[in-house]
């Protein structure tokens, strides 16, 4: 019975995909999650702790990175008897499919958001507008704090939430069906208050 628990895949390598990410997410090669940590906090730190502007920041880090690719394909083929791989020209290179899936994503989610705007126009749509609300409100509230502690909560919750969620899944979805179903019920209580008093100031 574990064995076969064990197969069986969680609902966090279902939503993240048996690749890469849920690899790194879910510390399954401890190396490569600590790898791509210490990759991501030392951007977070280059970005949003030096003190210096977007643009600069983005400017320098180009020119690191420059210097070190010029530096890399200078050095010689064997340096004290190590042999050093030389990059490819076909890492820098993004295949025809890629860009078309790019701009096929980028077109729908674009298409997707005109067709919640005029469902919104419309205004028949109340759980739309409940949706919408919170997400805004949502928004507005962690961009009246610093963008860089809202940056660094979402990073460390990246690399903690799923591995917590799969080891704890089924007394999470507990506990989420319970907080769903608390949500519902408010959720349906203010859409009535709502139309109540929408409709009575309409009357006034």
């Amino acid at each position: 019975m574990r064995d076969n628990n064990f197969k069986e895949q969680s609902k966090a390598v279902k939503l993240l995909g048996s690749g890469i990410v849920a690899d790194v997410l879910l510390w399954r090669e401890i190396k490569r999650t600590l790898l791509c940590f210490l990759i991501l906090a030392s951007l977070f730190y280059w970005f949003f702790l030096c003190g210096r502007t977007f643009t600069s920041s983005v400017a320098k880090l180009l020119l690191l990175v420059t210097v070190t690719l010029y530096g890399y394909g200078n050095l010689s083929s064997k340096i004290n008897a190590f042999a050093i791989k030389r990059i490819s020209s076909s890492c820098f290179e993004i295949t025809e499919s890629t860009v078309k899936n790019s701009l096929r994503s980028v077109s729908y989610i674009w298409n997707r958001g005109i067709r919640h705007i005029k469902l919104l126009g419309k205004g028949e749509d109340w759980s739309k507008f409940f949706k919408v609300t919170v997400f805004l409100y949502f928004t507005k509230w962690a961009l009246s704090y610093s963008l860089a502690v809202f940056v660094g909560i979402a990073m460390v919750f990246a690399f903690t939430a799923f591995f917590v969620y799969e080891q704890y899944e089924p007394v999470i979805d507990g506990l989420g069906e319970v907080l769903f179903y608390g949500i519902m019920e408010s959720k349906e209580l203010l859409r009535r208050n709502l139309r109540t008093l929408i409709a009575s100031f309409l009357q006034n």
